[in-house]
């Protein structure tokens, strides 16, 4: 079957050149170029091939029309949770996808990492990460700008470089004692902060 739409090298969705409101991306695709779908206003439903390896929220970018993601059940390497997506073994929370409306989100239990760009555009306000957390990666939560407040748990030991980049609404966080490093990137950008908490 020839895929006309898709310029596909080396495992990689380079670029889709579709109209289609519901994109089934091809078997064999492993990653898909930052660019592929950069300010498509056509497509509403991308349906994940079982070879694609990782996904981030960076893929997405001008995605206006977006409603849902759906991986594929046989995919080894991600898997879908309550409209969000994480690693197979649900320790890596690797996409709060951008459509998503709703304003809370408690990290789940299983959950030991938040992955990078994780968060990236999403409109959620409050955020409550979960016992057992231990990584918050680098852009976790870049360019989150309505995001307001964090509630990071002191199991947490490691946060990333830019995590809460151009956060503009954030106001209030807490460093746990166990973290080691921050680095003035971490909140650059974060024009509203008012309180940073060090815990321990």
């Amino acid at each position: 079957m020839e895929h006309t739409n898709f310029e596909i090298q080396d495992g990689i969705l380079k670029m889709y050149h579709g109209i289609n409101k519901h994109v089934v991306i091809p078997e064999g695709v492993m990653e898909i170029g930052d660019e592929a779908f950069e300010d498509n206003e056509f497509v509403q439903v991308l349906e994940m091939p079982s070879t694609l390896v990782k996904i981030d929220a960076w893929l997405f970018y001008g995605c206006c029309c977006l409603k849902d993601i759906i991986i594929s059940p046989d995919n080894p390497y991600m898997t879908k949770i309550d409209n969000c997506i994480y690693s197979k073994d649900k320790t890596t929370l690797l996409l709060y996808p951008p459509y998503i409306k709703a304003e809370k989100f408690i990290i789940p239990d299983y959950v030991k990492e938040i992955g990078k760009m994780a968060f990236y555009r999403s409109s959620v306000k409050t955020v409550i990460c979960n016992n057992g957390l231990e990584t918050i990666d680098e852009q976790a939560f870049f360019s989150c700008e309505k995001l307001e407040k964090i509630y990071i748990s002191d199991t947490v030991t490691e946060i990333g470089d830019e995590a809460f980049f151009n956060c503009e609404s954030l106001t209030r966080i807490n460093i746990p004692g166990k973290v080691k490093v921050i680095k003035t990137s971490v909140f650059e950008n974060c024009d509203s902060l008012k309180e940073v908490i060090l815990d321990g």
